[in-house]
């Protein structure tokens, strides 16, 4: 099954015939209402004509106006005026041509074009135009914010990123330096160890100097000498020796006074 063919909708031409801002202003004979501006369709409806008609049973003087104030169609129509942009009543048909004419030409493009929407006046599709923009203003500030915020996200993730990094290098840079330093107090204890070893072997050495084999072998050798202790002068009394008599002496124990003998 063949897919259908897009169906392409007729363009319609960028005329003032096809715009919602053409209007047409009203200038009543009787003073009762100025600068009425009112929708062409609906003026040509009452039997008017852009340069003349009634309106409500009144008869009165009108001229085309843009409601945008994109262009002065008076003066670029050709029509004979007045300072106050009023045309004379005589020269309503030839106005009315020339109009006409103007109305309908593509030879050109009006950037304030806005599509006719039926049965509304000027100043609504004024007010539809407003609306359109405070939508597309709202639409690119969601927009932007948007665009803001995924920025910001993007900052506070690279930021985090940076953080978790530099963590990281940080925790490594510790690492190192707690492994050097477990390394450190690994060789200072193994050498502290070492050194009691030898104490305790030296230790157990002395101990046992005076009893095992080996050590009197290391006597011999001169490794044990006996400290010599120096034999200190007895003090010497300053009173004199006294002789004891020879009567008060105990006579010598001979043999033959032995008992026994």
């Amino acid at each position: 099954m063949e897919d259908p063919k897009p169906v392409s909708l007729p363009q319609i031409p960028r005329t003032c015939n096809t715009c919602g801002f053409l209007g047409v202003q009203l200038d009543l004979q009787d003073g009762s209402a100025n600068d009425l501006l009112v929708g062409v369709s609906a003026f040509r409806k009452e039997g008017g004509e852009l340069f003349h008609g009634t309106h409500e049973r009144v008869q009165c003087n009108a001229f085309p106006v843009c409601a945008f104030r994109a262009r002065h169609l008076v003066s670029e129509i050709g029509a004979p005026h007045d300072a106050m942009g009023r045309t004379r009543v005589h020269d309503r048909l030839e106005n009315n041509k020339r109009a006409k004419a103007f109305l309908e030409r593509t030879d050109w493009t009006c950037e304030s074009w806005f599509e006719l929407i039926p049965g509304l006046s000027p100043q609504k599709h004024l007010e539809q135009l407003q609306m359109l923009k405070l939508e597309e203003m709202r639409q690119q500030w969601e927009a932007k914010q948007e665009e803001t915020h995924r920025n910001w996200l993007g900052e506070q993730e690279q930021k985090h990123r940076d953080w978790l990094a530099d963590q990281a290098e940080k925790d490594r840079k510790w690492k190192i330096d707690r492994e050097e330093e477990q390394a450190k107090d690994q060789k200072r204890n193994e050498w502290v160890q070492l050194v009691l070893a030898l104490a305790s072997l030296a230790l157990a050495i002395l101990a046992l100097g005076t009893v095992t084999p080996d050590a009197v072998v290391l006597k011999r050798m001169g490794w044990f000498q006996p400290v010599q202790t120096p034999i200190l002068n007895p003090p010497v009394s300053d009173t004199p020796d006294v002789p004891v008599p020879a009567s008060t002496a105990k006579p010598a124990q001979t043999a033959s006074d032995s008992p026994g003998y």
